[in-house]
Parts: C-alpha cells; structure tokens; sequence
C-alpha cells in the first residue's frame, strides 16, 4: 500500500514522502497515529502543494538565518537581565530567551537553530553558535546585569 508520511518515521522516511509499505502496518500503525494518509489521486495533489510550500518555507529559514548572522556580526547581542552581586542570574538564559532578544534586533532565528551547551547562568560574555543544516556561526552574547 502507498501512502504518504505526515511525520517523520523512524527507518521509513521523511514528512511528505510516498512510500510503499505493508496494508497491515499502514492501516494498524501509520493512519490511526495519524503518521501517514493512504496515497489517493487527491491527497497526492495535496502532496505537490505541501512539498512546494515547504520547500519555501525552508528557503525562507535558509535565507533569514543568513540574514540574521549577518546582522548579529554587526551588531552585538546585549541582554540585559538581573543579577546577585556575585554577577549570577536569578534565572538562567535558555534558548527562547535569546531568540526573543534576537528578534528585538531585528534578527529572526528559530529557537531550533541555537544551541546552547548548557544555560547561560552567569553574566559576562558567552559563545554560542547558530546552526541550520550545515551551516554554523559562532555568536558572542553579552550577558548585562541591570
């Protein structure tokens, strides 16, 4: 049976590719998780417009990571947050925290796209890096008690 996967599936394939797998796994497994649809001539028509708006969507994360790396070179990313007096945050910086501070410069960044190796606790300057496919860029944070 052909059907089309809804969701990435381990060992099967990626989100909108056809595949061809037994009737019993796509109609005990697949459709009732709601993993994947049975491939028929309208849902396939369906497909080619899902495929085409998410490629788009890809080329516009492509192109706004870049544009976002480009702009953070530029202008340094300052975050101001509280601290005790021994320079420590009351609460530790994540990754949405910084994608908000981002987006306040005009650099929009998925919270997917940065990694950090642990939360930032403390103020001072802090290296992260910005990854998307295969692209990294090494971003400094300036991390500004009030």
């Amino acid at each position: 049976m052909k059907v089309i996967l809804l969701q990435d599936v381990a060992k099967l394939g990626r989100k909108f590719a056809l595949v061809s797998v037994s009737d019993g796994y796509a109609l005990n497994q697949l459709i009732p998780k709601k993993l994947a649809e049975a491939a028929t001539p309208e849902s396939l028509k369906r497909l080619q417009k899902m495929q085409s708006t998410f490629a788009e969507a890809k080329e516009k994360q492509a192109y706004s990571f870049d544009e976002a790396v480009s702009l953070l070179n530029e202008k340094p990313l300052e975050i101001k947050v509280e601290t005790n007096d021994q320079g420590h945050l009351f609460a530790a910086l994540h990754v949405k925290d910084i994608a908000s501070a981002m987006a306040a410069l005009g650099a929009h960044v998925e919270p997917e796209f940065i990694h950090l190796p642990k939360p930032i606790k403390t103020a001072g300057a802090h290296t992260i890096e910005l990854k998307h496919k295969d692209k990294t860029a090494p971003l400094v944070i300036e991390v500004v008690s009030q």
